[in-house]
């Protein structure tokens, strides 16, 4: 096995840096790309829900306020809306 070592790559972002929730006002929103019937879409999509669910348990268990809506926009994005 020939392993590499490597210092260009930048690290992944995750979570509140790859989604920008935490920069949401009231009514704002944000969309991914998540193609109905394609596997990548699917899991985009679940992983957005996930992402959302587990934010606002930990936002909710420190009081705060902010609440957010994950739903379908139309066949090929998913969309998180801030609605309190």
């Amino acid at each position: 096995m020939n392993v590499e070592i490597r210092s260009d790559v930048p690290i992944p972002k995750r979570g509140a840096v790859a989604y920008p929730i935490l920069k949401l006002e009231v009514g704002d929103s944000f969309f991914v790309d998540a193609e109905i019937g394609t596997d990548g879409g699917q899991k985009a999509a679940n992983t957005l829900r996930s992402f959302v669910s587990r934010y606002h348990r930990r936002l909710r268990d420190s009081g705060d306020p902010r609440r957010f809506r994950v739903s379908r926009y139309d066949d090929n994005y998913i969309g998180v809306w801030r609605v309190q």
